[in-house]
């Protein structure tokens, strides 16, 4: 008796192979899991495939930026030479098999037939291939490649192998975005890190750079007060208080703008400048700076430059930044030289100074926030390490460029500031610009009603006040000054806007709402502590006709008043 076994035959080869299949799916999902570099373990896994389905080559594309753009670029391959890859190694999405397979985002099976006559299968018809099958990489709808195998020995291949070529690379994709993920989350974890370490530094410094200023000034004063001390000496001390008490207040502001500048709040107030004034000004600002050190600061400045159209305090405060940075890092008895020239439609203004220069590996970082060469608290120069990034917000604000140049520590360094001039051409006359000396403002009779709840700063204010010839009624509240106005009418109203129970807002709103006859109209001014230009503004909106910043300049406030005094 015969008996026909081969469907039994087929059936068991059937089954073999789809063993085979699941076993080499499992083994790549398995290998895939356990690694951290996918691509690492891609001839093992063509390896696998090519002993089932007798492949020849492979090629894998990744989706990179070259030149600015989108490409495909050739990560592995097999069995194809070393010249051939390096031919083929970036190529054009919708190029070739391999970059149609990308363009379209589908895969791609071609039987023998089929790729003799396809137009982007020129490549591997030449090295007979005849049978293909490409797959794009896709994981949530993010194209990251392309995975194409080839045969010479084959016709084609049934569906049950392209579904298995399939499944390989679903898995490859998946596997990528998952390193991609952890490799993402590693690095937010190491920005968060540093980003805690820099704080941490910057709040150390940030205590310490507040409570030094504190020392001189504190010292000084308990000196003064003893009254031991000569003329000579009494200068000195007054000249060191000031000098602290100035650079306190520029740390402060230094904050100020940092916190404009990353809500997108900082604001220019544009006209056009002349840089040459700019530049003398704060040379002015830092000259007592300058002389502590006997540091000569050397001016060469081109007379005949072109205005610019920005605003005056901002480049002053870009000048004083940098030729604070100057000043500081520069040993005594030096030269800190400033220059200005123009170059075509570009102002170039040059800080060189000969002191510690700048570390190669620090200099690409030295206009970013918070960041200083030597972060620790103890390290022998002072400063937040913010005055370089608004440098740099500020000059790219007038569309201008900042850069830094240092071959080195001990080496100097120079700093280069360009900013586009006007387009007219309007020169500077060939006398640099000076503002004339104010006289000296007197308020001889003016009525003041002066209200603040800090003792020691509206008893200081008083007296400023009374020194110029004014007459002043200081409070300590709202509530006050609107008790003091049922007994007068003062000709300008100072404020104080951080007071307990009523501010300066309340204050002024309830003022406001008065007739004239009680007060109603009276010219006010606001003196406050909150210094960003939302507060200004608010200021100007509730009623206040001026706004100054604490700490107050005496002169400032003398003008701001004679100048009501004239509405």
């Amino acid at each position: 008796m015969v008996i026909d076994i081969t469907e039994r035959k087929s059936a068991e080869e059937a089954l073999h192979q789809s063993e085979a299949r699941f076993q080499l799916l499992y083994d790549t999902t398995s290998n895939l899991l356990a690694t951290e570099q996918p691509l690492t373990l891609m001839h093992n896994l063509f390896n696998g495939l090519a002993t089932q389905l007798g492949l020849d080559y492979y090629y894998n594309y990744m989706m990179e930026e070259k030149d600015n753009r989108p490409m495909l670029h050739l990560r592995n391959y097999g069995e194809i030479s070393d010249e051939v890859a390096q031919s083929i190694e970036w190529i054009e999405v919708g190029q070739y098999l391999c970059g149609l397979v990308a363009q379209r985002r589908q895969q791609i099976v071609l039987n023998q037939a089929q790729i003799s006559n396809h137009p982007n299968a020129q490549l591997i018809c030449s090295t007979g291939v005849t049978a293909y099958a490409g797959q794009p990489l896709i994981v949530q709808g993010r194209l990251l490649g392309t995975l194409s195998f080839a045969s010479r020995t084959r016709t084609g291949f049934t569906p049950e192998e392209i579904d298995l070529l399939q499944s390989v690379c679903d898995q490859m994709a998946f596997a990528l975005e998952r390193t991609n993920l952890i490799n993402s989350i590693q690095q937010q974890a190491e920005q968060l890190q540093r980003a805690n370490q820099i704080k941490d530094e910057f709040l150390a410094v940030l205590s310490h750079e507040l409570r030094s200023p504190l020392n001189p000034i504190l010292g000084w004063t308990r000196l003064l007060q003893n009254g031991k001390l000569d003329a000579a000496r009494q200068a000195e001390a007054l000249k060191t208080i000031e000098r602290n008490a100035k650079l306190q207040t520029q740390l402060i502001e230094d904050l100020l703008d940092i916190s404009c500048i990353m809500q997108g709040k900082l604001s220019l107030t544009a006209a056009p400048v002349s840089l040459s004034f700019v530049i003398s000004a704060a040379v002015e600002t830092v000259r007592l700076a300058a002389e502590a050190k006997n540091i000569q600061i050397a001016l060469d400045l081109d007379s005949e430059i072109a205005l610019i159209y920005g605003d005056a305090a901002r480049l002053q405060q870009v000048m004083w930044n940098l030729l604070a940075n100057a000043v500081k890092f520069t040993p005594n008895s030096r030269q800190v030289t400033v220059e200005l020239r123009q170059l075509d439609q570009v102002a170039q203004i040059r800080v060189i100074d000969t002191g510690k220069g700048i570390n190669p590996q620090f200099l690409p970082h030295v206009f970013e926030y918070f960041r200083q060469e030597d972060g620790s608290t103890t390290r022998k120069f002072g400063g937040l390490g913010l005055g370089l990034a608004i440098v740099r917000q500020i000059v790219e604000m007038h569309g201008g460029t900042v850069r830094a140049e240092s071959q080195g520590e001990n080496q100097g360094a120079t700093f280069i500031v360009q900013l586009p001039v006007m387009q007219q051409a309007t020169l500077i006359a060939s006398e640099p610009i000076h503002t004339q000396a104010a006289a000296e403002v007197l308020l001889d009779g003016v009525q003041i009603l002066l209200v603040d709840d800090e003792t020691d700063t509206r008893e200081f204010q008083a007296f400023l006040l009374e020194q110029s010839g004014a007459n002043v009624t200081a409070v300590a509240s709202g509530l006050e000054a609107l008790q003091a106005l049922e007994q007068f009418i003062p000709d300008v109203l100072v404020s104080d806007i951080g007071m307990a129970k009523m501010d300066g807002y309340m204050l002024i709103q309830q003022i406001r709402s008065r007739s004239p006859n009680q007060g109603g109209t009276i010219p006010a001014i606001a003196l406050t502590a909150y210094a960003a230009e939302i507060d200004q503004q608010r200021a100007l909106q509730v009623g206040f006709q001026t706004h100054i910043t604490k700490p107050v300049e005496p002169e400032e406030l003398v003008r701001a008043i004679a100048n009501l005094q004239k509405i």
